[in-house]
Parts: C-alpha cells; sequence; structure tokens
C-alpha cells in the first residue's frame, strides 16, 4: 500500500545532543529503503563528507563479532579482520573509548 506524499512537508528534527535509541534492524530497513530507491551513492558521499558517527552498545558489537567470527567467507577479510581484531587506539577525538573495531575513525 503506497503512502500519502509528505511531499512539502517538514521532517521533524531531534532536539538536543543526546543520541537516540535505534533497533539495528530499524537501521537496515532504512538502508534498504535508500538503497532500493537508487540513492546509495549519494548517502555514501554524505557520510564521507562529514563527520558522522553511530554510537553502538559493546552487546551489539559483540554479537557482531561473533557473527563474523563464525563464517570464513567474512572473517578472512580485510573488513573481518578489522572487526575481530582492533587496534588499542582509542576511537578519534580522544573520546576515551576503547575501539570496538580496527575502522580509521577519520573515514
Amino acid at each position: 500500500m503506497a503512502l500519502k506524499s509528505t511531499t512539502g512537508q517538514k521532517p521533524v528534527f531531534m532536539t538536543g545532543t543526546d543520541p537516540v535509541e535505534l533497533r539495528l534492524k530499524d537501521l537496515f530497513d532504512i538502508l534498504d529503503a535508500v538503497r532500493d530507491a537508487q540513492h546509495g551513492k549519494d548517502l555514501e558521499q554524505l557520510v564521507q563528507s562529514g563527520d558522522l558517527r553511530v554510537l553502538v552498545p559493546a552487546e551489539t558489537v559483540n554479537a557482531f563479532k561473533n557473527f563474523v567470527a563464525a563464517r570464513s567467507e567474512l572473517r578472512d577479510t580485510e573488513v573481518g579482520a578489522k572487526i575481530l581484531f582492533p587496534s588499542a587506539e582509542p576511537m578519534g577525538r580522544s573520546s576515551g573509548r576503547a575501539r570496538c573495531c580496527g575502522f580509521d575513525s577519520s573515514g
């Protein structure tokens, strides 16, 4: 069923600076919708142009680590190695938090 057009309506933006909890499934649904609408490259450009971050609970990080570790086709890749064997350096901007994965926080 098609939804009513929202063209011309203004988005309801968050106020304040506190993070919001979002189910991972909802994030996947958003990413799927962006890709299905052929806007994946536009989103990639937005993400690469700024210092956008997602806060991920340790429980979720460890679930991904277990998922990747159990699958050699994921484990034996550059991304898999970054997920499973992070460096001990703190995340960018001296946040003091340990890195969950070995991705360069600068992008």
